[in-house]
Formats: structure tokens, C-alpha cells, sequence
């Protein structure tokens, strides 16, 4: 699936260049629209190292927000950001050594194409990863109880996959009025070096 598809006669053979760009079939190709030539060969910019046991395979030009399935697919054309997030988190967190075992169990029993499928698969990773995430910002929050009092602690999965380098946050706490859906401000806007802030108090107007 990852480098081998199948030829006009229906015989294993390296993945088409061209099949992650573009699906086999369209409404534009249906009417005989003539495609732009520079869309359709951006593919022969691909350098691909083809082995017998792996096929067509790529990572330079492996791009997520830009990869299409052979058959147009609901599941991607009505993808949210939230959807994409959740993707890139699932497959941000696989490990290296959980890479590799998996190409193993598929005893290529050639060295240079295992190690060749297992680069392609890491470097993919991290683009889906790097693309996906979005904006460096943390995306999940949760309260946490500590010695000192309540704190929010910051979580952000790009960061945690090494796709991203963070220097701290900046935050500002707001009151919110349920009846009237008012913010008022509780104090200026503060910069923290690590993803834990401490809770404001509630009573304070400043």
C-alpha cells in the first residue's frame, strides 16, 4: 500500500508517481477538462529510489494537506481542523522503535530496502506531524491541584513530537458574565516560561 500498487494488467508493480496528487477519477476529468500542465506533471519532480521489495516510496514530496486517495474519499474532503489535529496527534505519537519493528515483521530480506522504507515512514511522520499540528499553540488544557494552589497546565503535542520549539505563552485571564456573556478582564496579559500558570483569584478586578 505504502510503495506497491498495481499496472494496467493488474500485476504488482511499483505505486504510481502520481496517485498521492491526484485521484483516479474527477468531475473535472469526467468532462474532459484539459488539466493544467504544470498541475499534472508535478509529480516528475519526485526522485524516488525504487526497490523490488518496497516499490515507489518518497518523502520529499510527501505532502499531508495536499494528499489525495485514488477515489475521492468523504472522510478527507470533509476533514475539520479539529480532524486533522487528532490524526497528526495519533500519528506524531508512534515511536521509532515501533516503526522499525513493524517494517521487520515484513521480512523484506533485503537490509537496504527495509532501511529505505523505515526512513521514508519516520520522514513522512514527521510532516504529517509538522503540517497537521497547525499553529504553535497549546491545544489541550486541564486544572491541575498542586501544593500552591490550582494551575492550568498547558499541553502541546507538536512541541512533545520535537516538531516545534516554544519559548513560553502568553496569557491573559478573563471573568465571564453567564447572563450577559461579558468578559472582564482580571489583570494585563502575563508571559510564563513553562506550561504551568497558576489560577487567578476570582475576586480580583485588576
Amino acid at each position: 500500500m505504502l510503495g506497491s500498487g498495481s499496472n494496467y494488467r493488474r500485476e504488482i508493480a511499483p505505486q504510481n508517481p502520481a496517485r498521492a496528487t491526484s485521484t483516479s477519477w474527477s468531475w473535472r476529468a469526467a468532462q474532459d477538462r484539459p488539466q493544467p500542465r504544470h498541475l499534472a506533471a508535478a509529480w516528475h519532480a519526485f526522485e524516488y529510489t525504487v526497490y523490488p521489495q518496497v516499490g515507489a516510496i518518497e518523502a520529499d514530496g510527501f505532502d499531508p494537506a495536499r494528499w489525495k486517495p485514488e477515489y475521492p474519499n468523504p472522510a478527507f474532503e470533509r476533514m475539520l481542523p479539529e480532524d486533522a489535529f487528532w490524526a497528526a496527534r495519533i500519528v506524531s505519537k508512534v515511536p521509532d522503535a515501533a516503526i522499525r519493528a513493524i517494517v521487520a515483521l515484513a521480512d523484506l530480506r533485503a537490509p537496504e530496502a527495509e532501511a529505505h522504507l523505515v526512513r521514508m515512514i519516520l520522514a513522512r511522520r514527521t510532516s504529517a506531524g509538522a503540517v497537521l499540528h497547525g499553529p504553535p499553540t497549546p491545544r489541550e488544557f486541564r486544572i491541575e491541584a498542586t501544593a500552591s494552589g490550582p494551575q492550568l497546565a498547558l499541553t502541546h503535542h507538536g512541541e512533545d513530537a520535537g516538531l516545534a520549539r516554544l519559548g513560553g505563552y502568553e496569557v491573559q485571564w478573563f471573568a465571564f458574565d453567564n447572563d450577559t456573556e461579558a468578559e472582564s478582564p482580571l489583570g494585563e496579559a502575563t508571559r510564563v516560561a513553562g506550561r504551568a500558570v497558576p489560577l487567578p483569584d476570582e475576586r480580583s478586578s485588576s
